[in-house]
């Protein structure tokens, strides 16, 4: 817990810090005050405003420079803590740029379950595509009635096509500006269903006989509606089956069970 805390803490900075960066970048590109027209000379209070904007963009760039530095320092605790056994002394390296209050308030529940498109009373894991299509991932179960409840005409079921595996579910129908499910997402999701199947699990990530785990998927009309595998998917009924590298979301995946729990 006390790893995942500082991972936390300093996922919530470094976001945090990027978005002050971005907003200061979008300043540089707006026209420098010294390069447009002078107020008329007998406005006092336009003059004093132009020379206030004259200094506040000549601060622009030191500001900049300064939040450069700052998340590069946060994005070098971060690869640290990857790798480094004595969180005593990466928590007092936090302490020392001014993360030491964060760190004993931040409320490690309140991120647990707070992924964007994670339906509630759902206790799986919630990653999100290349696009932003939120994607659920079961546990291994023969049947699935909360998952067949939530999904809409355009969620993607994906399911691998031998052996057991975790049912994943691509929530299209969240993301109003897609009529469907672009090919990199439907990927993603496939790789998520190898990753979390019994094949890839014994094998660090990789199927016994390569680096693909064929995967079947389908539509929320042609998942099973009733009985006890309700939510199952029939290899009849696909739409369609991808050869999944679950290699790719090695990294995600072991990122998304240590932050919402193992599966």
């Amino acid at each position: 817990d006390d790893r995942r805390l500082l991972r936390e803490v300093l996922k919530e900075a470094i976001e945090a810090n990027g978005k002050i960066r971005r907003a200061l970048e979008d300043q540089l590109l707006l026209p420098r005050p010294g390069t447009l027209a002078l107020p008329d000379p007998s406005d006092d209070k336009a003059k004093r405003e132009h020379r206030k904007a004259i200094r506040r963009a000549e601060q622009v760039p030191i500001r900049l420079a300064e939040i450069q530095a700052a998340e590069n320092k946060l994005v070098e605790l971060q690869e640290t803590l990857q790798r480094e056994s004595d969180l005593g002394l990466l928590r007092r390296d936090m302490e020392d740029i001014g993360l030491g209050r964060r760190v004993e308030s931040f409320d490690l529940d309140s991120v647990k379950f707070a992924q964007w498109g994670r339906p509630q009373g759902f206790e799986g894991l919630v990653v999100e595509s290349p696009k932003g299509i939120p994607i659920l991932i079961t546990g291994q179960s023969y049947s699935d009635s909360f998952l067949r409840r939530i999904s809409k005409g355009g969620d993607l079921w994906f399911q691998v096509r031998e052996g057991r595996g975790s049912r994943v579910l691509l929530r299209t129908s969240m993301v109003r500006s897609l009529s469907k499910s672009p090919r990199e997402c439907m990927e993603a999701a496939a790789d998520f269903a190898a990753y979390f199947c019994d094949t890839a699990r014994r094998s660090g990530g990789k199927s016994e006989t390569g680096d693909e785990i064929e995967v079947i998927y389908t539509d929320s009309r042609k998942v099973a509606k009733r009985g006890g595998r309700v939510g199952q998917l029939k290899d009849a009924k696909k739409l369609g089956v991808i050869r999944a590298k679950p290699w790719r979301v090695v990294k995600e995946a072991k990122a998304a069970q240590e932050e919402q729990g193992r599966l």
